[in-house]
């Protein structure tokens, strides 16, 4: 397997993303591990690590989740879709879209918004005003 910065991996049964410390080293930081020191995470081989299913690092983005509590996951191809309540707030329901297992940093207030959100995400960027458009072109609230 071929390691790459941010890739989702298993070591040791433990599911985690690959980071690298200022000297280029491969440092294995597991799943909901937090705020860290270079110190505090193992340095890894190609041989130490493996590859990880689509349903692991499904997996991996719910551990990591931290907007609040994820009710129901929805998934479209390449899009991972998280409905959840926030922290502290068990009655408004949100939508949190993922690309390709990347966080879009983005929340929706229904699952159809953040489908076309994710999809202007992807094809113009983070700050794209497509989806906001689309919506008010075809009436959606």
């Amino acid at each position: 397997m071929e390691m790459n910065y941010g890739e989702i991996v298993k070591y040791n049964g433990s599911l985690g993303k690959l980071v690298t410390d200022d000297k280029k080293n491969f440092l294995f930081l597991p799943a909901g591990f937090g705020r860290y020191l270079y110190s505090q995470l193992d340095i890894v081989t190609e041989n130490e690590i493996s590859e990880t299913t689509f349903d692991e690092k499904v997996k991996y983005i719910q551990l990591n989740f931290s907007w609040g509590e994820i009710i129901n996951t929805h998934i479209i191809g390449e899009y991972v879709i998280f409905e959840h309540t926030y922290k502290g707030d068990h009655k408004e329901i949100s939508f949190h879209p993922y690309i390709n297992f990347k966080d879009t940093s983005h929340g929706y207030s229904t699952l159809d918004s953040a489908i076309v959100g994710a999809i202007a995400y992807k094809y113009d960027g983070a700050n794209s005003m497509a989806a906001g458009y689309f919506s008010k072109m075809v009436g959606m609230k």
